[in-house]
């Protein structure tokens, strides 16, 4: 089925787009007096089809980083974000494929702030860096806080983080829930030149008002070592305790052998207990994908490289659950191995070529898949076209009522084009075959400063 576009949403767009476009070859300086300025504005337009049923949204972001070099006293940093629903189905009492988390809120357009937060270098003894305002994670978590926090060093090999104030919540069914806060604190020692132990600890008070969901209080505990055993070998190993349980262990091994052009990565993860209702911090989505049951998982990837011209992978990617009887939605037992040779210059310059094979197995079934990805740049390197496809045997998100499509072949084609130095266009687009058709148009535009 064809796809049809709204045209005067997407004519804005292109208006936007073709203004931008005629002065991007405009010199415009990053430094302003005694600031110098860096970040960038990004804008994308997107459209998504079934053949039933389509929806048109617009996304902005901006990201600013302020920085006074005069003694590199203070510095300013901004990130935020924009969406604003075309046509979606806001109404929540019916269903709607396409609906996603934005359609949850009933204001549109929806405005997100991640970070706002001056910065003080060296502002008193044994504080490097003092924040204020909203800011992200400092910790081992995701975070969003309006708050302070602070940078001490300790010694030359040992430093502090101290963070706290009102937790930021952007997915919550109740928008009016709280007051909610946290705090934590993080060390850094480093006993050797190659080794590095970090420590957090991070608490959140979540109060909620709202069905039978009760207040939160919860304390997060990380013991991370890194080990650079050699120049060619690096190692890392994370433990975290939720309360009183164990949540998670994650290990990482990353292996070269230059005289071979060879390099080996190797991750395991484990979720070690049941992840029941908790701080928005630690289960943002439980409303919805309610308890997270215990697996683990294994991802072992090997690179060799030919010159420069060919690259050959081989990997094996497994995910186990611990008891069987856990199995269903957002939660499947599989394996992967996949072999994959990328070719630089294939017949001609500037032309790569990506094949990869896999073998799915999942319960009883196993299936077998061919990717491929042929990428050319022209205009002088300034564009870059990609055409290709890809096989997934579980692909998750709002497309059916439970979120979880299976075998999915998807066919994309992406153009990126750098307009000048500070302008860049991506375009793309992608087919999806499953249980019914699904399309995906995207259109962005980028500035950076």
């Amino acid at each position: 089925m064809g796809i049809v576009i709204k045209r005067k949403p997407f004519l804005i767009f292109l208006i936007i787009l073709v203004s931008i476009s005629s002065v991007a070859d405009a010199e415009i300086p990053s430094r302003v007096e005694d600031k110098t300025i860096d970040g960038y504005i990004l804008t994308r337009y997107t459209f998504r089809d079934t053949g039933k049923d389509s929806d048109q949204d617009i996304y902005g972001e901006l990201r600013a980083d302020i920085l006074f070099p005069e003694k590199d006293r203070y510095e300013i940093h901004l990130l935020s974000a924009l969406r604003y629903d075309i046509d979606g189905n806001r109404e929540p009492r019916y269903y709607y494929p396409l609906e996603d988390i934005g359609d949850a809120y009933k204001s549109n357009p929806l405005g997100y702030i991640y970070e706002a937060h001056l910065d003080i270098n060296n502002p008193f003894w044994k504080i490097t860096q003092l924040r204020i305002g909203r800011q992200s994670g400092t910790g081992d978590e995701q975070i969003f806080f309006d708050g302070l926090s602070s940078d001490i060093k300790i010694a030359d090999n040992l430093g502090l983080t101290a963070y706290g104030g009102v937790a930021a919540h952007f997915f919550e069914i109740d928008a009016a829930w709280g007051p909610d806060w946290l705090a934590g604190l993080g060390m850094n020692y480093s006993p050797f030149k190659s080794t590095n132990l970090n420590l957090d600890y991070l608490y959140t008070e979540d109060r909620r008002n709202i069905f039978s969901s009760n207040d939160q209080q919860d304390r997060l505990f990380s013991f991370k070592i890194w080990q650079q055993v050699n120049p060619f070998l690096k190692t890392m190993a994370r433990l975290r305790y939720i309360n009183s349980d164990p949540r998670d262990l994650t290990v990482r091994l990353v292996k070269t052998f230059p005289e071979i052009q060879t390099e080996l990565v190797g991750n395991y993860f484990r979720q070690l207990s049941t992840q029941k209702e908790l701080s928005n911090e630690f289960s943002s989505y439980y409303d919805v994908m309610g308890e997270s049951h215990p697996y683990e998982t294994y991802d072992l990837k090997f690179r060799k490289f030919f010159g420069k011209i060919i690259a050959i992978d081989l990997g094996y990617f497994e995910r186990r659950l611990i008891e069987d009887r856990d199995e269903g939605p957002f939660n499947r037992e599989f394996k992967r191995l996949y072999s994959s040779i990328e070719i630089d210059e294939l017949l001609m310059d500037n032309l790569t070529f990506a094949v990869t094979g896999e073998k799915w197995k999942s319960d009883e079934r196993e299936f077998k898949s061919i990717g491929l990805d042929i990428g050319y740049d022209f205009n002088e390197g300034k564009t870059r076209l990609n055409i290709g496809t890809y096989y997934s045997l579980y692909k998750y998100d709002y497309y059916l009522e439970l979120g979880e499509r299976e075998r999915v072949r998807t066919y994309y084609a992406k153009l990126r084009s750098h307009l000048s130095k500070s302008f860049s266009i991506d375009t793309g687009f992608e087919y999806e075959d499953s249980i019914e058709e699904y399309k995906i148009f995207k259109m962005g535009i980028r500035y950076d400063f």
